[in-house]
């Protein structure tokens, strides 16, 4: 999800050659209601609404299984652990 224009949304997703959507969020509503909003970021500055990094499981239902985010942007969640979730998630499914 982004909080990016509609241009910089889709020029990303070229670039990236990506197979699935970006969701955008206007206004970083989403952003606001998770309560991920970096607040160090003034809001006159031109980077106001970015979120503090973080991943979300969802399964099928769209529930939320595991939430993974950090403070700042240097710091970002191991690999290992959001591949524990995932096959958590997986096998509680079948």
């Amino acid at each position: 999800m982004t909080y990016d224009s509609n241009e910089d949304a889709l020029a990303f997703h070229q670039q990236s050659n990506l197979t699935f959507p970006i969701l955008q969020d206007v206004d970083s509503v989403h952003i606001k209601a998770l309560g991920i909003l970096n607040e160090s970021v003034a809001k006159d500055h031109w980077a106001y609404g970015i979120p503090h990094p973080g991943i979300y499981l969802v399964d099928a239902s769209g529930i939320i299984r595991a939430k993974f985010a950090e403070q700042g942007y240097k710091k970002r969640p191991l690999i290992d652990d959001i591949l524990k979730a995932v096959n958590q998630l997986v096998t509680a499914s079948h």
